[in-house]
This record gives C-alpha cells, sequence and structure tokens, in this order.
C-alpha cells in the first residue's frame, strides 16, 4: 500500500543546514563547537513543515545544531538500509512496521520506552493505536512525525442521487449497489489495479472484518500458516464475488493510481466510490477543487461484514509515518528533546490542518472544527480515535519479500488468474 500520500511522487533531493538546538543542557561537539545534529528525513511536500519545526527548535536552544538533510523516497529507504551505522544519522524517518524491525533486530535502533516514561504526558499526547508499527515486543522504538491515514470509501454523492442510494454501512448493501450502478451506467467503485497495493486495502478490510485483528497479527508474527485461516479464504472469495458482479471498472488491471486515473473517475461521476487512504481528499482538492468545493464529494467507513467477528470500527492504512533515534548516537539528548517538542509543537500540528490533515494527537478536536475543511477532518479524527484496533498496511507490516509475493498473488487474484483457495495455499508456502 501506498506508505503516505506523498511517498509515490517524484520530489528533488534537499538538504537543509538550520540553525541551534540542544534542550535540556547542551552537548558540547568535541572541537568546542556546537554539535552537529543529524536528521534523515523524505523530501516532497512536507518539506516546509520539516524545515519550519527544526527551526523553532534549534531558535529555542543554544548547544547543537539540527542538520536536517532530506531525500526523495527510494533514495532513504536505501539510505537506511545500507548507511545506518556509526556516521549515520542520529534521528531518521521512517514507515515503522517490518523495515524498521529489522534495524531493531540488528541494534541500530534507540529504544524510546524509557524516554517516554521519564517525560509524563508525552506518550498521552498520541493516539494509542497511532504508536502499534513501532513497537515491538512492548518496547518503542519511533514517534509519529506526521498524519493518520486511514483508508476510507470517497464517494459521488451526485452519483449516489441519480440512483436515489445511501452510503452503505453492511457488505450485503455494498453488494445491493453494484447493479443498480451498473444499470445506471455508473462503474461502482473505482480501482487503479495496475498497482496492486490499492487492490490489497480489500484484502485487509475484509480479513479484518470477517476474523478480527488477529488473523493477520499471526501472519505478521510468521507464521505462514495463517493464510489458511477460514478468514483469508473467505475475504478471497468476496474479491473474487466483487470482480465477478462487476464492482469496478472493467481496465482496472491497466490503470494506475500514480496517474490519478481513478481519482478522474470518482470526480467526474464516472465511477460512483473508491477506497483509498485520506491522501486523496488533499489529492483532490489539488485536482478537482470545485468538486469538492461543491459539496459533492462524500466519504464513509468501510462496512461491517454480517457474522464477521471484527469491530466494524478498526481500520487499516498508515497510523503514521514516524521519526527514530539511531541506537548510539552521540547526540540522543538532544535528538529525543526534539522528538518530544513534536507532540507539543502546535504550529506544526496547525500546518497539517490547514493543508487537510489529522494530527496523531488528542485534544485538537475544536482546531479542526474551526479549519477550512471541518467535517472532513472531524470525520477522519474520530475515525481514528473511537477505531479498537488501527492496522498497519500489510506490505509494511510484513518483510519485503513476502510483502512483493503477496501483492503478485493477490493481483493474479483480482484477476481471476487464480482462485481464492489457490491464493490462500500458496501464500501459506
Amino acid at each position: 500500500m501506498r506508505t503516505g500520500r506523498f511517498v509515490r511522487a517524484a520530489a528533488p533531493v534537499a538538504a537543509l543546514l538550520l540553525g541551534t538546538a540542544a534542550c535540556g543542557g547542551p552537548e558540547p561537539a568535541a572541537t568546542g563547537e556546537k554539535s552537529r545534529v543529524v536528521l534523515w528525513t523524505e523530501a516532497g511536500e512536507h518539506e516546509d513543515l520539516f524545515s519550519g519545526s527544526l527551526t523553532r527548535f534549534n531558535a529555542a536552544q543554544s548547544g547543537s545544531v539540527v542538520t536536517a538533510r532530506m531525500y526523495e523516497n527510494d533514495r532513504l529507504k536505501k539510505k537506511l538500509r545500507d548507511d545506518i551505522d556509526d556516521d549515520g544519522p542520529d534521528v531518521f524517518y521512517n514507515w515503522g512496521g517490518a523495515s524498521l524491525k529489522s534495524l531493531v533486530d540488528k541494534g541500530l535502533v534507540e529504544d524510546l520506552t524509557d524516554e517516554l516514561a521519564a517525560n509524563p504526558g508525552w506518550r498521552e499526547k498520541y493516539l494509542p493505536s497511532t504508536l502499534a508499527p513501532v513497537t515491538f515486543d512492548g518496547r518503542v522504538y519511533g514517534v509519529p512525525a506526521l498524519s493518520m491515514q486511514p483508508v476510507v470509501f470517497f464517494y459521488n454523492k451526485n452519483a449516489f442521487e441519480r440512483i436515489g442510494a445511501k452510503p452503505p454501512t453492511t457488505l450485503d448493501e455494498l453488494f445491493a449497489l453494484i447493479p443498480r450502478f451498473r444499470k445506471s451506467g455508473i462503474t461502482p467503485i473505482a480501482l487503479a489495479g495496475k498497482q496492486p497495493w490499492t487492490e490489497l486495502t480489500w484484502l485487509e478490510y475484509l480479513v479484518d472484518r470477517i476474523g478480527g485483528p488477529e488473523v493477520f497479527r499471526r501472519i505478521a508474527d510468521g507464521d505462514r500458516t495463517g493464510w489458511r485461516h477460514p478468514a483469508v479464504l473467505r475475504a478471497a472469495q468476496l474479491i473474487r464475488k466483487l470482480v465477478d458482479a462487476g464492482a469496478f471498472n472493467r481496465d482496472y488491471a491497466e490503470i494506475a493510481y500514480d496517474n490519478g486515473e481513478s481519482l478522474t473517475l470518482l470526480h467526474t461521476g464516472t465511477a460512483a466510490m473508491e477506497l483509498m487512504g485520506t491522501w486523496e481528499y488533499i489529492s483532490l482538492l489539488d485536482q478537482a477543487p470545485d468538486f469538492v468545493a461543491g459539496g459533492e464529494l462524500g466519504w464513509f467507513a468501510f462496512p461491517a461484514v454480517p457474522g464477521g467477528e471484527g469491530d466494524p470500527r478498526n481500520i487499516v492504512g498508515n497510523p503514521n509515518n514516524f521519526y527514530s533515534v539511531r541506537a548510539g548516537s552521540p547526540h540522543k539528548k538532544t535528538s529525543v528533546e526534539y522528538l518530544r517538542t513534536l507532540a507539543s509543537d502546535q504550529r506544526y500540528q496547525d500546518w497539517l490542518i490547514e493543508h487537510g490533515e489529522v494530527p496523531p494527537v488528542k485534544g485538537v478536536a475544536g482546531r479542526l472544527a474551526g479549519s477550512e475543511y471541518p467535517d472532513w477532518l472531524d470525520f477522519v479524527y474520530t475515525t481514528c480515535l473511537r477505531a479498537p484496533h488501527f492496522q498497519l498496511s500489510w506490505d509494511q507490516a510484513i518483510p519485503p519479500k513476502q510483502a512483493e509475493r503477496m501483492l503478485e498473488n493477490l493481483a493474479r487474484l483480482f484477476e481471476k488468474e487464480i482462485s481464492p483457495a489457490q491464493f490462500t495455499t500458496v501464500m501459506s508456502k
């Protein structure tokens, strides 16, 4: 799955050298000059946010200077794989899940559990579910860096009005809408299946709704027989049922998400719905502002599955992107202090809100209500706040090779090259 709405965008590599810092006392450099705390983060549309937070932090301190080095997504991931050593960063941006766990297992990431406990109120500022992707064996190895990004349904209100329908609350209601939209010449659900992570959202939600979070937790823990769980098979069968019923645009296997094709189907009314991460809202603000401003865009949570064991309030997607501290950093004190300040940096949070995003902290409901996008932001915040479980995207939660294999076979399932039973069998081997 897309690991945040900016992850796949091409962005120039940038480097920022910013101000001075060191909260709670300086960490003197060996030369007697201010020590250089190095932060690796992602280039792209959040550069102003990142640089602004560092400028404010540095201006308030006197003993160190934080140096932010920004890299395009794939370059940053490669550096995290290859270059985290004694000459690596002090703080680094990451996506949690299996990629961070691999660094933790190598002893390359600082355990922040005690630091969080020693700073009353720091951990409590975050919505609890946002820390799950950076928590391993009960220990915390990172803190949120950006906004919460659950996957939700977007819908075209005009398309629904055309057939006199309301957003479905159960999967049965969703299936009942498919022939009605088809009869009216409207594609029920836009899907950009050329990039299989868009199809993964369906498997993630269906498995959760049917069997609850424990089904995937078993898989993520390395038990491949978990793929044979009845909830996985039932989810695969429902995916095949959706395909056979004509739920998606007929060319879904040929269109790419990064080209904006599924988004266009939605805002033009060619398709009625799209299941996508909340970054789609910001994309619509950019590509179809009149559609959003005119009140034609709606949203709703993934429907409940009758008889399923999963809580219908559960969500999947990206609880957040994260900052972690490199183990052995000579500037641990300043690094940790910078991360702590992010949780209380209202200007940092306001930047996210102003750009249609929701900070991962408690107590922002009033600020969301006074924003330019109050209804949307309240929906996202309430959805995340009430969710008993926020599942990190599966292709981030499991090791890369396993994730690649999963996406390849999921595409084959959607394209009817393998049966639901064959999908569960091949994934369990």
